[in-house]
């Protein structure tokens, strides 16, 4: 889960998600919360199962992404996939869908491509650079009642922070390794 704030500009992506793929030796599964900055009252969820879209939905937020920061946040079990925007239910995977199966490396993005125009829309002369906010990330194992708080994250530009799980207390965040553990009530303050 993370606590975002996007700006308002068409053409990018900021993003919260799971993935593995080929670059890893193993097949393209994905677990997505996207904001197209073109229209950020809506965060987008979906799922890449064998390099498939699958399990899409969408979500208004209110206010929207670039007038406030929103936790959102995903919790991926054995039986579903079930998305959150500010501790709300906003999507569920259907009973039976297709699930990513591999374990999965979590990423923060602010992106943009050429390439996609109609899904991200055109990118236009600005006067500055747009920051993609984070205010902090967690990850909480399915069982477990701690959650490994991050804080501070600003996404200037077009970066990308890779947080991967090496065991139940640490975590691999840009190459750093971090071991703040903070009780999941405390996540809100």
């Amino acid at each position: 889960e993370a606590r975002i704030r996007t700006p308002r500009a068409p053409g990018l992506n900021a993003s919260v998600f799971t993935y593995i793929g080929p670059v890893h030796g193993a097949p393209h599964d994905e677990i997505d919360i996207e904001i197209l900055t073109r229209d950020p009252g809506a965060m987008t969820a979906n799922t890449y199962v064998a390099g498939k879209p699958r399990n899409g939905g969408a979500a208004p937020a209110s206010p929207p992404f670039d007038e406030d920061f929103h936790t959102v946040a995903f919790r991926w079990e054995p039986e579903g996939i079930t998305w959150f925007l500010d501790g709300q239910e906003v999507h569920r995977t259907a009973p039976g869908s297709p699930l990513p199966e591999h374990p999965q490396k979590l990423y923060l993005s602010f992106w943009s491509t050429a390439t996609l125009t109609d899904w991200l829309g055109k990118q236009g002369p600005r006067e500055g650079p747009l920051g993609y906010e984070i205010d902090w990330v967690a990850y909480t194992p399915l069982g477990v009642m701690v959650a490994l708080i991050f804080i501070g994250l600003p996404l200037w530009g077009t970066r990308s922070i890779g947080v991967s799980c090496s065991g139940s207390s640490r975590l691999m965040v840009g190459g750093a390794i971090w071991s703040r553990i903070a009780r999941t009530q405390k996540a809100d303050s």
